[in-house]
């Protein structure tokens, strides 16, 4: 999760943060050529990201390749965007139509770990999201019968229903 450095208060209510320089926001690679190794780092970076919210009963709430920073010293994929997220089981105000698929806005584990599967999909492959998460595990799957990628095969865990812990332990069998 992105560090903050000294927070601003601006009009209407608004705070802008101060943070270590990030060079790269993965939204200009979601094409499909980020290679394997960064989008295997986007998979298990963004499952820490989101155990570290589980730990506290929070979702992200807009997790998408723009909301992804490569840094720009250790190469770790930090989480920006904090505006949307809610407690377990709150709605969403607001969320990037897309990554969800058809989840409901509500705020959970299940919407994160959908919206990771969606961004590291258009991130592997530069594919088009399709509606469900149905579609998009299958989707998935074609991609394993060309090529088995860790990066896809933690995507299809994440559409799962395995806890984050056991997620995490089946993320690091895949690399």
């Amino acid at each position: 999760v992105m560090g903050v450095i000294e927070t601003l208060q601006l009009p209407k209510d608004r705070v802008a943060m101060i943070t270590p320089c990030y060079s790269l926001p993965l939204s200009s690679v979601s094409n499909g050529l980020l290679h394997e190794e960064g989008c295997i780092n986007v998979a298990l970076c963004g499952l820490a990201t989101i155990k570290a919210f589980s730990i506290v009963n929070t979702c992200h709430g807009d997790i998408k390749p723009g909301n992804m920073m490569l840094t720009n010293r250790d190469n770790l994929v930090v989480m920006i965007d904090f505006g949307s997220a809610v407690e377990y089981g709150k709605s969403i105000s607001a969320t990037t139509p897309g990554f969800p698929l058809d989840k409901p806005a509500d705020g959970s584990l299940s919407f994160d770990l959908t919206c990771l599967s969606s961004s590291i999909f258009v991130l592997a492959t530069g594919k088009r999201l399709p509606p469900t998460a149905r579609e998009l595990t299958e989707m998935l799957n074609l991609e394993l019968q060309v090529a088995v990628r860790a990066s896809i095969q933690i995507a299809v865990a994440c559409l799962g229903d395995a806890s984050i812990d056991e997620l995490w332990i089946q993320a690091q069998q895949y690399v």
